[in-house]
């Protein structure tokens, strides 16, 4: 299994949104949601920056 390096940036978030998006963030990394689940739980959306990017098939 190969490493590569990933960037996720914040600008204006506390440190428990961090988390948040950090740990859903590797659990779909990980294999255990989907893409489709993060974007979902943030509730995110493109006009803040937020893409699907590689996360969704």
């Amino acid at each position: 299994m190969a490493c590569r390096p990933d960037r996720v940036e914040f600008l204006e978030e506390d440190a428990a949104k961090v988390r948040e998006v950090l740990s859903l963030y590797r659990a779909a990394m990980q294999g255990r949601i989907g893409g489709t689940e993060v974007w979902k739980k943030l509730k995110a959306i493109n006009q803040l920056g937020v893409t699907r990017g590689q996360l969704v098939k």
